[in-house]
This record gives C-alpha cells, sequence and structure tokens, in this order.
C-alpha cells in the first residue's frame, strides 16, 4: 500500500472469524476509510494503522470485534488522525485505542480527533495513551463494561460534550494526565462519573514510560452534568499515601445529582479546588482525605 489510498466500502460487508486482522496500514500517509453504509465485524482488530499520518476513518459501522480501530506510533510520530461519525457495537475489548508505544520518547501522537462516534456495549470506548494536543468531541458511549472514556499518559488533551451512558467503572479517566480538560460532558447512571487518578502502581506498561516521573496535575473539570452516579468525581487513589498523584486540579461548576457522593479527595492528592459546584440529591457532598484541598 502506497501513500493517499482511499478505500470506500460503499454498503460492503468485510467479515473475519476472530483470529484475523481486516485492514493493516504501516508507514503510509493520507489513508482513508469511508464506509457509506459498509460493516467490518467479527475480526480481532478490525482497522490497524501503524506509523501513518493524516488517516481518515468516516462512517464505518464496526460490529462485534475484539478491537475496531487501532492507531500506534512504533517507529515514527503519528500526526493529525480524524475517526469520525463511526458506529461501534458489542466490541470485546476497545472500540478506539490509539498509542505511542515507543518507550525512547522519540516519537509522538499528535493531533487525534475521536468526534461524533457512537459507541454502544463496548468492554471500553476510547483510549488515548501518551498523546498530547488532541479531542475527543461529542461521542456517545452507551454501556461500556469499563471506562467508557480513557485519558492515559497525555497531555494537553480536551474530552468536550461527550454523553457516557449506563456505564460499569468510570465514565471519563485521566489516568496520569495533566494540562487537559474535561467540559460539558453529560456522564450518567454509572459507579464513578469522572476519576482523575493513577489507574496502576506498575512502573511503566503498554503505554510505555516510566510512571514514577508522571502525575495528574493542572487539569480542569469543568461545566459536567454527573447524574446518577455512585460518586461524581474521585481525585487520587486510596492505596498511594505517600505519593502525590493527583495535585493543582480545577474542579468547578459541574452539576453532580442523586449520588451517594459527590466529590472524592483521596489519600494521595493536593492542594486541589473544587468551586461553584451544584449538588442535589447527593447524599454526601464532599469527602476529604488528602492535602490542604480547597472547597
Amino acid at each position: 500500500m502506497a501513500d493517499n489510498v482511499t478505500i470506500d466500502l460503499n454498503d460492503f460487508d468485510i467479515s473475519g472469524s476472530r483470529v484475523q486482522v481486516g485492514i493493516t496500514v504501516r508507514d503510509f500517509d493520507h489513508f482513508k476509510l469511508r464506509g457509506r453504509g459498509g460493516v467490518i465485524r467479527n475480526f480481532l482488530n478490525a482497522v490497524q494503522l501503524y506509523d501513518s499520518n493524516n488517516s481518515l476513518v468516516e462512517g464505518v459501522v464496526f460490529y462485534n470485534n475484539d478491537l475496531s480501530i487501532y492507531i500506534q506510533a512504533n517507529y515514527q510520530s503519528v500526526n493529525y488522525s480524524f475517526i469520525n461519525n463511526n458506529d461501534f457495537l458489542f466490541d470485546r475489548f476497545t472500540s478506539v485505542s490509539i498509542s505511542n508505544s515507543n518507550r525512547r520518547f522519540d516519537t509522538e501522537v499528535t493531533g487525534i480527533i475521536v468526534w461524533n462516534n457512537e459507541f454502544y456495549f463496548s468492554g471500553r470506548g476510547i483510549e488515548l495513551c501518551r498523546a498530547k494536543d488532541s479531542l475527543i468531541m461529542e461521542n456517545l458511549v452507551w454501556g461500556s463494561e469499563t471506562d467508557g472514556i480513557q485519558v492515559r499518559k497525555s497531555k494537553f488533551v480536551d474530552v468536550y460534550n461527550n454523553h457516557v451512558y449506563d456505564f460499569e467503572g468510570r465514565g471519563i479517566t485521566l489516568d496520569l494526565t495533566s494540562y487537559s480538560e474535561v467540559k460539558g460532558n453529560k456522564v450518567e447512571y454509572g459507579d464513578i462519573g469522572i476519576q482523575v487518578d493513577e489507574a496502576t502502581r506498575f512502573v511503566s506498561d503498554a503505554c510505555g514510560g516510566d510512571s514514577s516521573i508522571e502525575t495528574n496535575a493542572l487539569n480542569n473539570i469543568s461545566d459536567n452534568s454527573l447524574f446518577n452516579n455512585d460518586t461524581g468525581i474521585v481525585l487520587g487513589k486510596d492505596w498511594t499515601p505517600n505519593r502525590t498523584t493527583a495535585n493543582f486540579n480545577l474542579i468547578e461548576r459541574n452539576k453532580i445529582y442523586n449520588s451517594r457522593l459527590g466529590i472524592l479527595f483521596n489519600l494521595n492528592t493536593k492542594q486541589n479546588v473544587a468551586t461553584n459546584n451544584a449538588f442535589q440529591g447527593t447524599t454526601t457532598r464532599v469527602e476529604d482525605h488528602g492535602v490542604r484541598n480547597r472547597y
């Protein structure tokens, strides 16, 4: 395959047997996959894009794959991928996974846009790992088994105006992520609405890098509607009291309704600010186990 290739499914159905890969693109740029009613189903990985820039996946129906879209930087940077207006149904693990697996830190994942997609009953809807300057916006994630949207080890990522509904686990997670904004989202009927934490005890994991030098800092969690969750917003983990992993985050103007607990500051949180949040039908508004948090 060369640069500037377009695949137009045009109502065509591509089907596997759960052990193959549907489409693989490696080290070619400006790849476009347009669905126009087409379906990709029953693959281990439906679409794999490695070291490819300026990719577009648009208007495809993905059904019953283990992982539907997998974009990864291995040996060179990945920039400006656009995933728009796709439907994902019954994916076993993660529907969209975008990551930088290069542990030498000489590649980047930047300018990723995941916009206006619908996810139904996936293991996880969207995972963005070691990225920066990216946008996750106006997606519907319904019935995920773990996180609806997870941003890991990233910087300058905006998570705007998504709707995460009827999920197990966490609606939106920032995991060792800084300088990012979670704004205008509606998250309802799950365990935790939004969590800013360190999701793993391990020094390094599949994302690459050394988690001991990273933290969740200077994020803005604002103007979100968090309805009918057990807990609205959680910062930090309760098993890392000797290391701060959530500090200097701003939580403001969120609506937290009909929850057991509104905002939880765990042991490893420090100097976070929660202000002008609205609570209605919530049993306990704030529970604080951290240091110098303000609310």
